[in-house]
């Protein structure tokens, strides 16, 4: 339906509008689209309806210059009197009103300007501007210092405070409930309070075992008593402390429903389980798999082929190690430190050589479950390198693993004082370079540096830990 006849039947069925004036309307609408890119912000027309306390939307122009604040179109929908205030005064006024606070039909908050459309002097209907406030409105409230401020704004707007995440209750030095707001209300609905809960007292509305008289009691000592507790199903954060209103000392109680996070986290404790028990389950599989090929590794005939079983040995041994960590955390992470002293146990349970001495310096940080098994794969690599070609002929050896850490960017340095190699005559295409760089460059997203000379080998691994 074109613009024209959305804004001609909504006037028609809900307004007295003649037509010249929704003629004037629609003429007026025409430059709405403007002046929403103008103000960065939703712009809507609203005419008064039949029911004097509700206005119309006839018309909405979402900004292109920036995100919209509505998820739908409004066009159509009713702007109530608690809700927006300065449309209904301006409709029947005539009076322009600036940054006035309003509610949404999406339950927002924020600042409406309102200006008159004025036809053969009179009001027909009203533009209106609008900036999302909701944030700002919250954390002002969040961080206000002042109770007396506080109970200032409980008494004097609904619209702010009916608009709170939180339920607000304010209790008289008897226990008796004077001031609480629209979520408050919905709170004690959901939890089977039938009946209105102003005037009850604090300990028919008290949510724990304390007393009203037991609280004041608390509050003297702490002056602040905050607890999270399970009601029913639900879960709530209830903070309680001592106002001072007019020299009168009052209770007040905010209740945060955290229902919502406590159900998420229960879901992450749960998937966390199911993950490390997978991570049990597969390091199980992997040792089993470690122990076939150890029985064939001690009956190769061939040093070439035990060779390449005791290396594949060395590699699953490696996964199983992660797996094995994995299932031991709490958040798919694990130590680097703990990792890499596991590699060096599970190297020398296949080829122990007491010449050979394996020292780690440096920052211990924990790294997530995938990235680990790629850097400890690649590690593992250079170690049983260095182990098979880095010592021979020397009555002594030293590796050594430095581990740096500034912010997210990691270095991990491995070091060998063996006999070095030529970097431009030896083969480094085999598969233990090609594991070594397919982990790094691939999984890690890093980069890796090789050096080799007379006096030992070095090895420079570099990404980004996130």
């Amino acid at each position: 339906m074109k613009i024209r006849d959305t804004i001609y039947d909504l006037c028609i069925k809900n307004t007295y509008l003649k037509q010249n004036d929704i003629e004037k309307i629609i003429e007026v609408s025409k430059t709405i689209g403007v002046m929403a890119d103008f103000y960065d912000g939703d712009v809507f027309i609203d005419v008064l309806s039949m029911d004097k306390n509700k206005a119309i939307v006839v018309f909405h122009a979402k900004p292109s210059t920036v995100k919209s604040m509505y998820l739908e179109d409004m066009t159509g929908e009713e702007a109530l009197r608690e809700n927006e205030p300065g449309v209904l005064k301006t409709l029947e006024t005539g009076v322009p009103c600036k940054d006035i606070t309003a509610v949404t039909q999406e339950n927002k908050i924020v600042k409406q300007k309102i200006q008159p459309i004025v036809n053969d002097n009179k009001v027909i209907g009203v533009i209106i501007a609008e900036k999302d406030i909701s944030e700002e409105v919250k954390e002002e409230f969040r961080i206000k210092n002042s109770n007396e401020e506080l109970v200032d704004l409980m008494k004097n707007n609904d619209i702010i405070t009916d608009s709170l995440d939180d339920a607000v209750l304010i209790f008289d030095n008897t226990g008796k409930l004077i001031i609480s707001n629209k979520n408050a209300s919905d709170i004690y609905k959901k939890l089977g309070y039938l009946q209105d809960i102003k005037n009850m007292s604090y300990d028919n509305l008290s949510l724990t075992k304390i007393k009203y008289n037991e609280l004041i009691k608390e509050l003297k000592k702490e002056n602040k008593v905050i607890e999270e507790i399970k009601f029913a199903d639900y879960y709530f954060k209830i903070t309680r402390t001592f106002i001072n209103n007019e020299g009168e000392f009052q209770v007040l109680s905010v209740i945060k429903d955290i229902t919502y996070i406590k159900r998420k986290e229960k879901e992450m404790e749960l998937k966390e389980v199911e993950v490390r028990e997978a991570h049990h389950r597969i390091k199980n599989n992997l040792q089993t798999t470690v122990a076939l090929l150890r029985r064939q590794s001690r009956d190769c005939i061939y040093d070439e082929s035990k060779e390449t079983l005791d290396e594949s040995i060395g590699r699953i041994l490696t996964i199983a190690t992660t797996h094995d960590l994995l299932s031991r955390c709490k958040n798919n992470k694990v130590s680097i430190k703990e990792s890499i002293n596991s590699i060096i146990d599970n190297i020398n349970s296949i080829e122990y050589d007491s010449r050979i001495k394996i020292s780690i310096y440096g920052q211990d940080f924990e790294i997530y479950g995938e990235k680990a098994t790629a850097l400890l794969l690649a590690i593992n690599e250079i170690i049983q390198n260095a182990y098979k070609h880095a010592f021979k002929g020397k009555d002594t050896g030293n590796i050594k693993i430095i581990l740096d850490k500034e912010d997210n960017n990691i270095t991990i340095t491995i070091l060998d004082d063996g006999v070095g190699f030529d970097l431009n005559t030896v083969n480094l295409g085999g598969l233990g370079m090609g594991i070594i760089n397919s982990y790094i460059t691939e999984v890690l997203g890093g980069h890796i540096e090789l050096y080799s000379g007379h006096d030992g080998t070095k090895t420079i691994i570099k990404f980004l830990n996130n």
